[in-house]
C-alpha cells in the first residue's frame, strides 16, 4: 500500500514545487525574495523528482540512483530555505556569513552524497523492496541538515513575534507551512535508522508551497497579486487531473488488469476530471471558498460602472450608486465617500497632502506597538479598511473614498486595490463635477437673489419714472394749451397786420412744442411697455386712401405732387390699431414734406405704394428729396438719433415711435435704397 501513496506524492510534489517556483520568480525576477524562493523550489523539485524509486521498486540499481538523486536535491534544501527566510525577514545582511558558510559546507557534501560514504547499499526493509543502507557520513549530513532547518524555523518564529500588521500574518503562514513541510518530510529518515515508520506523510511536504500560495492570494505576500486567469486555471486543472490519473494507473496495475483497458480507463478519467476541475476553478464557489474575488468579474463591473457617464446630483447620490454596485456584488461591509472640509479628518488630510498613495488600515497598524502612535491612525480605523485620497488636479485634496471590511474579515488583494484605485480616480472626477455644480447652484442662487433685489429697485424706479412722465406731460400740456388759446384770442382781437404775424409765429411755435411734448410722452410709454393696442379688422386700401385724401390740401399747399398707387385687392384686411398706424403714416409723410420743402425747390414728389403678397401687405413711401446716407439708415430708428438732414427740426423721436408701433403689430419697418435719389421707407404688416 505504501508504494501507490509514494507514487502519488512524488508526482504531486514535483508538480506543485515546479509551478509555484516558476510562478513566483516570473512575477518579479529582480526581487531577492522571489529569487530565493525559486531557488528553494528548484531543490524541492529535484528532491521530489528524484523520489522515483517507487516506480522502479524491483530494480536495485535504479532505486540507488533515485536515492542519490533525491538526496542531491535535499542536500541544498536547508541552506536555500535559510536564504529565503533571511530575505523575507529582511535580515540577509546579518545572516550573509552563515548562509555562505552553510552553502560551502553543502557544496562539499554534494560531492559525498553520490559515494558509498553516504549510502553504501540498497537492502529490503520492512515493507520496502529496497531502501538505503546508510554510512557514517549520512548522520553527519543529517545533523547539519536538521540544524540549519531548525535555525531557519527559529528565525521565522522570532520574526513572527516582532512583526505586526499584514507582515505578521504573512510570516505566520510561512512558519506554519515550514513546520508541517519539514515535519512531514522528516518521516523519510526513520527507515534509514531501522525504525518502522513509513513515509506516508511525504505528500504533505508540499504544504509549505501551498501555504505560500495562500499567503500570496490572500495577503499579497512578496507583493505578488494572483490574477486567476483562464490560463492559470487550465494549468491547475491539468495538474490535478494528471495526479488523479497517475494514482488510478498504479492502483489498476496492482490488480494486473489488461494494459489497454488500464490506458483507456485512465484516459477517460483524465478527460472527465480535467473538465470537472476546470468547471470548479471557474465557479463562484471556488472564489467564495478562498474568500477571493474573481479579478475578471471585478474589473468588468468597475469598467461598466465607469462607462455609464451618469450625472450625480450630490455626494449622497454618488455614494448610493457605488454602494448599490459594490456592496451588493462583492459583499463589502460599507463604502463611504467623504467630502473634506476644515473640521473633519484633519490628520489624514495633512498626511494625504504629502503622501498621494492609498492607505490600508491593517498595514498601517504596525505602528500600534510604537510608543507614539501616528495621529492619523485612529481616524483611519474609524473610517474603514482602505482609504483612497480624492484629488482635484495634482494637489488639491477634496475627499476620501473608503472601503469597509470584506466578508470573513478578509484582506484586500493587491490587484483588487489597484482596480479600486482606478475607480477612485473616476469618483474624484465625479466629485469635482458635484462640487462645481454645487458652487454653480450657489452662485446662481446668489445672482438670482441679487437680480430679484435689483428688479424690485428697477420696478420702483420705473414706477417713479412713469409717474414723473405722466405728471410732467400734464403739467407741460396744460400751460401750452392755455397759451395757444390766449394766442388765438389775441389774433381775433388785433387788427394790426404786424401783430397778427407775430401771433401766428407764436401759435406755430406753441403747436410745435406741444407736438414734441406729446412725442416725448409717447416714447416713454413705449419704453415702459405701458402702451396698448386697440386692434380692429381694417380694409387697408380704403383706410390708406382716406388718409391720402385728407392730406391732399397740405400737399397742394406745399406744391408737392402726391400719388397713391394701390396694387392690393380692396377686400384685403389687416388687424391694426388705426390710430397708431395713422400716426406712423402721418409721421413718415411729415418727414418727407419737411425734406422736400427745405431741400427741393421744384418738382417735389411723394409716392405712396400699397402692395401685397400671399401673407403680407407692404406700404412704401417714396420721395425725390436729398435722401438719407447709408450709414444713417439704421440709426434713424433709434431714440434721439433722428435724421441728420433735419437738424433743428426735431429731437429724433418720430421714427423711433414708428418702429415701436410697427413692432407691436409684429411687422417690420426699414429704409430701402432709392433707385436714383430720395428716400424709400417700407412697412410690412401681416394680413388678417
Amino acid at each position: 500500500m505504501i508504494y501507490p501513496v509514494l507514487m502519488v506524492s512524488t508526482v504531486f510534489n514535483a508538480i506543485v514545487f515546479s509551478l509555484i517556483g516558476v510562478f513566483v520568480y516570473l512575477k518579479n525576477p529582480n526581487n531577492r525574495i522571489n529569487q530565493s524562493f525559486c531557488i528553494w523550489s528548484i531543490f524541492m523539485f529535484i528532491w521530489a523528482f528524484g523520489y522515483f524509486f517507487p516506480f522502479v521498486k524491483d530494480s536495485k540499481e535504479l532505486s540507488l540512483l533515485s536515492f542519490r538523486m533525491l538526496h542531491s536535491g535535499s542536500n541544498f534544501i536547508p541552506i536555500s530555505f535559510l536564504y529565503f527566510v533571511s530575505s523575507v525577514l529582511g535580515i540577509y545582511p546579518e545572516q550573509k556569513k552563515i548562509i555562505k558558510t552553510g552553502a560551502f559546507i553543502h557544496i562539499i557534501l554534494a560531492f559525498i552524497v553520490p559515494t558509498p560514504l553516504f549510502i553504501k547499499d540498497m537492502v529490503p526493509k520492512f515493507e520496502m523492496f529496497y531502501w538505503a543502507e546508510i554510512n557514517f557520513m549520512y548522520s553527519v549530513w543529517l545533523i547539519i541538515w536538521m540544524s540549519i532547518v531548525n535555525y531557519s524555523v527559529y528565525l521565522l518564529y522570532i520574526g513572527y513575534k516582532k512583526a505586526v500588521g499584514i507582515k505578521k500574518i504573512q510570516i505566520k503562514y510561512i512558519l506554519i507551512g515550514a513546520i508541517f513541510t519539514f515535519s512531514c518530510g522528516s518521516t523519510n529518515f526513520f527507515l534509514f535508522y531501522d525504525i518502522n515508520i513509513l513515509p506516508y506523510l511525504n505528500i504533505l511536504s508540499s504544504l509549505y508551497a501551498l501555504t505560500t500560495a495562500y499567503a500570496i492570494i490572500r495577503y499579497r505576500f512578496m507583493d505578488i497579486y494572483l490574477t486567476i486567469s483562464n490560463t492559470f486555471k487550465i494549468i491547475v486543472a491539468f495538474a490535478l487531473s494528471s495526479l488523479l490519473s497517475t494514482l488510478l494507473y498504479f492502483l489498476l496495475t496492482n490488480f494486473h488488469a489488461p494494459i489497454l483497458f488500464i490506458l483507456l480507463l485512465v484516459f477517460c478519467c483524465a478527460i472527465l476530471t480535467y473538465s470537472k476541475f476546470l468547471y470548479f476553478l471557474k465557479s463562484s464557489f471556488f472564489h467564495r471558498l478562498f474568500r477571493t474575488t474573481s479579478f475578471e468579474n471585478l474589473k468588468l463591473i468597475i469598467d461598466n460602472f465607469k462607462n455609464k457617464n451618469t450625472f450625480y446630483a450630490s455626494v449622497q447620490d454618488l455614494e448610493k450608486k457605488v454602494k448599490k454596485v459594490f456592496c451588493t456584488e462583492f459583499k463589502i461591509e460599507s463604502i463611504k465617500i467623504i467630502l473634506l472640509n476644515n473640521q473633519n479628518n484633519l490628520h489624514l488630510k495633512k498626511l494625504f497632502n504629502k503622501k498621494k498613495d492609498f492607505l490600508v488600515t491593517k498595514e498601517e497598524e504596525h505602528f500600534g506597538k510604537d510608543k507614539k502612535k501616528p495621529q492619523y491612525l485612529q481616524e483611519l480605523k474609524d473610517l474603514g479598511e482602505v482609504c483612497f485620497p480624492l484629488y482635484q488636479g495634482p494637489k488639491r485634496l477634496i475627499g476620501l473614498f473608503v472601503l469597509g471590511k470584506k466578508p470573513f474579515d478578509d484582506l484586500y488583494k493587491k490587484e483588487e486595490l489597484e482596480l479600486f484605485e482606478g475607480l477612485s480616480h473616476y469618483i474624484a472626477l465625479s466629485l469635482m463635477g458635484i462640487l462645481y455644480n454645487s458652487e454653480l447652484k450657489k452662485e446662481v442662487k446668489e445672482k438670482t437673489q441679487s437680480l430679484i433685489t435689483q428688479n424690485k429697485k428697477v420696478k420702483d424706479l420705473l414706477k417713479q419714472q412713469e409717474e414723473l412722465v405722466a405728471v410732467s406731460a400734464h403739467e407741460l400740456r396744460t400751460p401750452l394749451n392755455v397759451a395757444l388759446l390766449q394766442a388765438e384770442l389775441f389774433s381775433v382781437d388785433t387788427a394790426v397786420p404786424e401783430n397778427k404775424e407775430r401771433i401766428f409765429s407764436l401759435k406755430e411755435a406753441l403747436n410745435r412744442l406741444l407736438e414734441l411734448v406729446q412725442k416725448f410722452f409717447d416714447s416713454q410709454k413705449y419704453e415702459l411697455d405701458k402702451s396698448s393696442l386697440v386692434l380692429k379688422k381694417t380694409y387697408l386700401a380704403e383706410f390708406i386712401s382716406n388718409m391720402c385724401e385728407s392730406l391732399s390740401p397740405l400737399m397742394q399747399e406745399k406744391k408737392i405732387a402726391f400719388t397713391f398707387n394701390n396694387q392690393i385687392d380692396e377686400n384685403t384686411t389687416v388687424i391694426i390699431d388705426q390710430t397708431n398706424i395713422r400716426q406712423v403714416v402721418n409721421n413718415i409723410l411729415s418727414n418727407s414734406i419737411k425734406f422736400l420743402t427745405e431741400k427741393v425747390k421744384r418738382n417735389r414728389k411723394i409716392t405712396l405704394n400699397l402692395q401685397e403678397d400671399q401673407d403680407h401687405v407692404y406700404l412704401k413711401t417714396e420721395d425725390n428729396g436729398p435722401g438719407i446716407p447709408d450709414h444713417s439708415k439704421k440709426q434713424v430708428f433709434e431714440k434721439f438719433k433722428g435724421d441728420p438732414m433735419l437738424k433743428n427740426k426735431g429731437i429724433g423721436l418720430g421714427l423711433y415711435i414708428c418702429k415701436k408701433i410697427i413692432n407691436l403689430h409684429k411687422g417690420k419697418i426699414w429704409i430701402e435704397d432709392a433707385p436714383k435719389k430720395g428716400t424709400v421707407i417700407c412697412i410690412k404688416l401681416n394680413k388678417a
